[in-house]
């Protein structure tokens, strides 16, 4: 099953979300990131 959904960044979680994605991109951490848009982030259209 192929879920469609949009991800939105909510004004009051960007530098979460930009501390998160720094981590990643240093290869630090994958797993955070991924729960957090799933659960603050993700739309289901």
């Amino acid at each position: 099953m192929i879920s469609k959904g949009i991800i939105v960044i909510p004004a009051e979680l960007t530098e979460k979300f930009k501390e998160l994605l720094i981590s990643y991109y240093e290869g630090k951490e994958e797993k955070e990131i991924r729960e957090f848009i799933k659960e603050k982030c993700y739309m289901k259209i």
